[in-house]
């Protein structure tokens, strides 16, 4: 992967970087309800025993394989907000200001600049060596 396809990657991150939080937390919660009492109930069946529990070795097998998958997922993107965190905290308050108002919370370059009295100009170009810094954080150097 080249230093542009990393940046663009990591840019990537930064505007999904909220929906990947927000995405941890629900299937972490998706996870957890799989894994309470009284999945496979089923009321529109005939009870099949005194429990009145649906139970068949096809449905705990999929309700595996759906645990495993959510899990993956959670790893996955938990990984990738690790790594933007550890990103962000290399920069210098500047730079972090610029790249969370620009990347994650998706502000025009005037709508933040003269909050930090720089040009949006110079703004573009702090931005561009952050994601540079960033990239060597996440990837290491080449």
């Amino acid at each position: 992967m080249n230093r542009y396809t990393q940046e663009q990657q990591i840019a990537e991150w930064l505007r999904e970087y909220n929906s990947y939080k927000a995405g941890i937390e629900n299937l972490t919660e998706t996870l957890n309800d799989l894994s309470e009492e009284g999945l496979g109930i089923n009321y529109d069946k005939d009870p099949s025993g005194p429990t009145n529990k649906f139970n068949s070795r096809v449905e705990n097998v999929v309700i595996k394989i759906d645990k495993l998958n959510i899990k993956h997922r959670i790893k996955i993107m938990t990984n990738i907000v690790n790594s933007v965190d550890r990103a962000l905290a290399s920069l210098t308050d500047i730079q972090r200001k610029i790249i969370i108002s620009r990347c994650i919370e998706g502000k025009y370059y005037y709508q933040f600049c003269y909050q930090l009295c720089i040009s949006e100009r110079t703004a573009r170009r702090i931005k561009k060596e952050a994601l540079h810094q960033m990239s060597i954080v996440i990837f290491g150097k080449e």
